[in-house]
């Protein structure tokens, strides 16, 4: 749930709800998503908080997360209890960051 919420709130460019979600992820992965039971989960979360550490800029993030994805990339065995691939909704997650990038772009043109 905390990961659709995330997406959600990103989506709708609720930036400001998703950064207060940052506390709430780190603890939801240190609790309960262990590497070595659950390795994609992992790793997407991982990559989730990297949009915190690196303030939503999207070559930063991309950077940043690049070691999890190549990992995630390698643990293919658990892709199949995903409705929806971490690949894919990582894809998403970065084109979102770029209409941010932007539309943050244009405003300040303005």
């Amino acid at each position: 749930m905390i990961i659709t919420e995330l997406i959600h709130l990103l989506h709708a460019n609720q930036i400001q709800n998703f950064e207060s979600r940052e506390e709430g992820l780190q603890m939801y992965v240190y609790r309960h998503i262990k590497e070595e039971i659950n390795p994609r989960s992992y790793y997407f979360c991982k990559m989730l908080l990297c949009l915190f550490k690196q303030s939503l800029n999207n070559e930063r993030v991309k950077q940043a997360a690049e070691k999890y994805l190549m990992k995630l990339k390698s643990r293919k065995e658990l892709e199949h209890f995903e409705v929806i691939p971490y690949e894919n909704l990582w894809e998403f997650i970065l084109v979102k960051l770029e209409d941010l990038e932007c539309s943050n772009a244009n405003v300040k043109k303005v």
